[in-house]
């Protein structure tokens, strides 16, 4: 398994698109499990729709 380098930092206020393509938010935070042993894992974004909500995606497992 290779390794790929996600800069996190990029991906704030990237735009969110539903199924249909309608951008329906922006990325703001991201939310990483960092475990004692082994790679930290990304486990969802932060994203802010409109009305400067903000809800949980879960990224696939």
């Amino acid at each position: 398994m290779s390794a790929t380098r996600v800069y996190v930092a990029r991906l704030a206020g990237t735009p969110v698109f539903d199924p249909l393509g309608d951008q329906v938010g922006k990325v703001r935070d991201v939310v990483v499990i960092v475990r004692p042993k082994g790679q930290p894992r990304a486990v969802g974004l932060v994203v802010e729709v409109p009305g400067k909500r903000r809800v949980f995606l879960p990224s696939p497992a």
